[in-house]
């Protein structure tokens, strides 16, 4: 079973990849091309963990990602499912806060931290969830 992550993060960390001020390319290019997936069929999308909570024992919700959610009016249906059950969480949604400049969109995060490979995976990406959307879309059984 999949533990569940903690909303009690008050801003992004230092390397959250949603600042414009951390590290460029300092996480693994799959995780930008899941997020670019997530972002292209957000049905039902994803909780996004703090990276610098993966190897800890208590997993926390990445303000970064949060904080993205939140200025596009929450699109992740699995956030929204978790907001409408959880009172913490929800608390955190409005409380997050950024100190430092964030990256208006998870494409401008991609493309300012591999930008030779972004319109490859974006690509890949919208064709993944026109496949979803055309399944979804099928009248046989």
């Amino acid at each position: 079973m999949r533990k569940r992550v903690a909303f009690d993060m008050k801003e992004p960390c230092a390397s959250c990849p949603y600042r414009r001020d951390a590290k460029l390319e300092h996480w693994a290019r799959e995780e930008f091309q899941r997020l670019l997936d997530h972002e292209a069929a957000p049905l039902p999308g994803a909780i996004y963990a703090c990276h610098g909570t993966a190897k800890t024992p208590k997993k926390r919700v990445c303000a970064g990602w949060l904080l993205n959610q939140r200025e596009r009016r929450f699109p992740s249906i699995s956030l929204r499912m978790r907001l409408s059950q959880d009172e913490t969480a929800m608390q955190c949604a409005f409380d997050v806060q950024a100190s430092t400049p964030q990256y208006d969109t998870v494409e401008e995060m991609v493309r300012a931290n591999y930008p030779d490979e972004v319109d490859d995976w974006i690509a890949e990406s919208e064709a993944k969830a026109q496949r979803f959307a055309t399944l979804l879309r099928r009248d046989e059984p």
